[in-house]
This record gives C-alpha cells, structure tokens and sequence, in this order.
C-alpha cells in the first residue's frame, strides 16, 4: 500500500472518502499485477526490445474511464442500431447506452467516429499523386 500512497500523491490523487481510495487501491493493485507480470515475462524472454510497462496517470481508472479518455465512438449507424435494440455498447461491461444528443456531444468535447476504411481518392476528397520533380 505504500507505494500506491506514493503513487497517489506524486500524480496529486484526493480521494473523497475510504471507500473510494480502497476501490482505487484495487484497481491499482490489478494494474500492478499485470506490470509485474508483464515485465517478469518480458525480462526472462531473452527478448532485448521486449515490452517493459510501468505505472502512469490511469493506473487506478476504470476500464470505462479510460475508454471515455479516448473520445472514439462506434460508427454512428452502429450506434443508432444498439440503441434501437436496447443492447449496451460492447466494450462497456455493466454500462447501460448513454443517452446522447447532439448538444450533448458537443458538450463532452472532441468525439472522433471510426467510419472503418475509406478510399478518400475514389470519394474526390484528395488529388492523385502530383509529379513533384
């Protein structure tokens, strides 16, 4: 617990009671098992460019408050198609849809759509390559 107090305090984490500072504790503690883990593996691979994690600012987030950091959003006729069947969104475990207006996307700040992929030059949308020799 020791070294999530130091964690806390060097990325200037105020918890507002103790059952908020266990459930961020947990969730800390996971990410660190996952680290050790990681790393351990990493170490004993004989890999020389073998992954090696450590702890950062998201260490005690939810899954969820991690994936709202991130701003991407489904396909907006996916989306209207969970709504419309009342399914939750799939990478949001024990979420329920989040009702969302225009305004209000405009409101939570920069939203980007994956719209998957796309031939920007069959839509017009840039030029062919020019000859710039």
């Amino acid at each position: 617990m020791n070294e999530f107090t130091t964690w806390a305090a060097t990325n200037g984490r105020d918890y507002k009671d103790s059952q908020e500072f266990n459930k961020r504790l947990e969730l800390w503690s996971t990410t660190d098992t996952i680290i050790e883990q990681t790393n351990h593996q990493s170490e004993t691979s004989g890999v020389p460019d073998a992954v090696i994690l450590g702890h950062n600012f998201t260490s005690d987030m939810t899954m969820e408050e991690k994936e709202n950091m991130l701003g991407l959003l489904e396909p907006p006729s996916q989306r209207l198609q969970r709504k419309r069947e009342g399914m939750k969104h799939p990478n949001r475990k024990n979420s329920e849809p989040k009702q969302e207006s225009e305004e209000s996307e405009k409101k939570d700040g920069r939203r980007l759509c994956d719209y998957g992929d796309i031939d920007w030059v069959r839509e017009n949308r840039i030029s062919k390559v020019k000859d710039q020799g």
